[in-house]
């Protein structure tokens, strides 16, 4: 999805679908987002799955196929007097320490050719785009600058570096993706998020930030820089954060940072309080299982009855406590 997609999609029309399609036991490990957009005069659905988990999962396929099947089940009953059926098109993001090595297309499990086949009927099939972030190199994730935003390249930089123990050397390599990013739209808030992220989650000190990004960007971002970090340290959320790196507890944290601000509390609040409350879950969920590794059936339940309002101070509580427990009181 490069160049090929921007021609045949209008991203302005780019919008978050509200809901869930993960089975309930495996929210504690996954987390979905669907997205519609236009595309040739007709409305196409991308389902992005976020597989937060170290192994690749087998069966991808078939779990994949039952989601899918109720994003199908879930449009019927929202137009009944429907008389076409859009386009679905999943998506699996990786970023395990292992190479993905799960088939991709539902077809690769069949035991023997498809009686169906043989009897000249087409079997079920199911194929999705995967992206794994552990085969791409960072030549193969800058080069999406010309087809995206300079967001989205940072984002797949941090997602694929943030176990990297010489995090803080790489962000001089990433000081123009910085300066271009906070020209974008909502670039502010996400330099300010992406900040936090690090701080909170590498090992990565402000000082590298400073010495690294500062000298080759503008005075706007240098500001961002700067404040963002301050107001960490005052608050006292990047005290203790070399001890967790080395502990192993921060693993994976960029992807509820980075998703959870700029997804839940960002477009959750412009696209109205409905989805708005359906995105902040989704980012809180990323954010407590990229800490705590896992969640209870009565903390996943806690997540499902909260407010709009609950779940803002739930996030704001998941970077600076020790326990779900106490981000959930």
């Amino acid at each position: 999805m490069g160049e090929r997609f921007l021609r045949n999609f209008d991203l302005s029309t780019l919008s978050l679908v509200s809901g869930t399609f993960v089975d309930e036991d495996l929210r504690r490990h996954e987390v979905d987002l669907l997205f519609k957009v236009q595309a040739t005069e007709k409305p196409v659905y991308i389902y992005v799955l976020v597989e937060h988990q170290s192994t690749p999962f087998a069966m991808m396929p078939v779990r994949l196929f039952r989601y899918v099947s109720k994003i199908y089940q879930a449009l019927e009953a929202e137009n009944r007097a429907r008389r076409h059926v859009p386009e679905i098109i999943p998506v699996v993001l990786y970023n395990g320490e292992r190479r993905w090595t799960a088939p991709v297309k539902l077809s690769d499990f069949y035991s023997r050719p498809a009686l169906t086949g043989l009897a000249g009927v087409a079997p079920i099939e199911l194929e999705y785009k995967l992206f794994d972030l552990s085969a791409t190199s960072d030549a193969q994730i800058r080069e999406r600058k010309r087809v995206t935003t300079s967001m989205a390249v940072l984002s797949l930089l941090f997602l694929k570096h943030f176990r990297d123990e010489y995090f803080g050397q790489l962000l001089r390599e990433w000081a123009s993706f910085f300066k271009d990013a906070y020209r974008e739209t909502k670039g502010e808030s996400f330099v300010q998020a992406a900040i936090c992220y690090i701080l909170e989650s590498t090992n990565a000190a402000h000082e590298d930030l400073i010495d690294c990004i500062v000298p080759y960007t503008e005075p706007e971002v240098e500001f961002v820089i700067k404040t963002t970090g301050q107001k960490l340290r005052e608050e006292g959320r990047i005290e203790g954060r070399q001890e967790g790196w080395q502990e192993g507890r921060q693993e994976g944290r960029q992807e509820g940072r980075q998703e959870g601000r700029q997804e839940g509390r960002q477009e959750g609040r412009q696209e109205g309080l409905t989805m708005g409350r359906q995105a902040t879950a989704k980012a809180l969920r990323l954010i407590l299982l990229s800490r705590f590794r896992d969640l209870t059936d009565d903390q996943n339940r806690k997540i499902d009855v909260a407010s709009f309002e609950q779940l803002d101070t739930f996030l704001d509580r998941a970077f600076v406590v020790e326990t779900v427990d106490e981000v959930l009181r």
